[in-house]
């Protein structure tokens, strides 16, 4: 009877032994699936860096497009209106009122570019502009049904 003990004991720790070892290679086996999850988001934010940095040159690039379209359209819509009489050219009796419309156009397009630039986009960001007719509550500037 004794034996049998001694052998019963022996496979319960034979047992106990492949239980700890079945544990520990789960255990390892969810470290490695969350050390692989953690290296798809890594990636994942890497990439997303890449996208944020190629967008912030993007809008540089389009900001420098718009200022230099800013100055030269109001100039060329001036000049082409201008064109079409002989007194507004160069060297004619009339070509300071070139200067005249030209240069007032092209302050009031900067006067609408630093308000459309510094007020409204910085205060979209803030939530502070809001369509007319948006249904958030308490905002000043939405509509009222």
């Amino acid at each position: 009877m004794s034996k049998l003990k001694i052998r019963i004991y022996e496979l319960i720790t034979f047992a106990n032994g492949l239980i700890s070892l079945v544990e520990a290679q789960r255990s390892f086996d969810i470290a490695k699936a969350s050390r692989d999850a953690m290296k798809a988001s890594l990636d994942a934010a890497k990439a997303s860096a890449n996208a944020a940095t190629a967008s912030l040159a993007e809008e540089k690039a389009v900001r420098a497009l718009t200022i230099v379209g800013m100055l030269y359209l109001p100039l060329e819509f001036t000049a082409g209106l201008f064109s079409m009489g002989q007194d507004y050219g160069p060297g004619q009796s009339r070509f300071w009122v070139y200067w005249v419309v030209a240069v007032p156009s092209v302050c009031l397009a900067s006067v609408m570019y630093i308000f459309v630039v510094k007020v409204m986009l910085s205060g979209a960001m803030d939530g502070k502009w809001k369509m007319s007719g948006s249904s958030n509550n308490g905002d000043r500037h939405a509509s009222t049904p």
